[in-house]
């Protein structure tokens, strides 16, 4: 339900969630980063950052604190940093799909336009053979700076009905947040 509230512009309502859950839950990985993205996508980055520091203690080998971490240090400025938790979130989830393009992405923000563009190629190569989500691709492109390839590719994730709405709320696609592309398939969406 948190992600749900998340996705659909609820941030606050999403973090009260989060912590009813987590109380419920007490030592679930899941939901104390789970709790630090609600947080993130409120744009409250300290408050993420503690509870994905606190996912880390749980489990050091858990590849959702790392990328948590990583988006708000990317989110801060601090792209050698970002970089190396998102690495280090890729790595644990064993090049998870979502790690990579988190990655990506990163890379895209901190100017590292050679690695993204690699983490474009390594994802094309693994669409010949299992399906890539578009607007994973979209959020790489975007990490680039490439709006118009971000757009399109985000339109084709509408039309194969695979918008991923929990994706939606992250800061990082602020950029384009007043583009009338990205108002247009909110609406689209029926999302605020």
């Amino acid at each position: 339900y948190a992600v749900h509230l998340a996705a659909v512009g609820r941030p606050q309502d999403a973090i009260r969630e989060g912590h009813l859950a987590r109380e419920v839950e007490p030592l679930s990985l899941v939901y104390n980063a789970g709790l630090g993205f609600f947080y993130f996508f409120a744009r409250r980055y300290e408050e993420a950052a503690g509870h994905f520091r606190k996912a880390i203690e749980m489990d050091p080998n858990y590849p959702w604190g790392h990328t948590g971490m990583g988006a708000v240090h990317l989110q801060n400025g601090r792209y050698d940093e970002a970089i190396a938790g998102l690495e280090k979130g890729l790595e644990l989830s064993r090049r998870g799909m979502l790690e990579l393009t988190y990655v990506g992405h990163a890379y895209g923000v901190a100017g590292r336009r050679a690695e993204a563009r690699r983490v474009l190629e390594e994802m094309t190569a693994m669409s010949r053979s299992r399906w890539v989500r578009p607007d994973f691709l979209a959020f790489v492109h975007l990490g680039l700076g490439e709006k118009d390839q971000a757009f399109a590719l985000l339109e084709k994730a509408y039309a194969e009905k695979a918008v991923q709405p929990w994706l939606l709320p992250d800061p990082r696609w602020d950029s384009v947040r007043e583009d009338p592309r990205w108002r247009d398939l909110m609406r689209r969406l029926g999302l605020p």
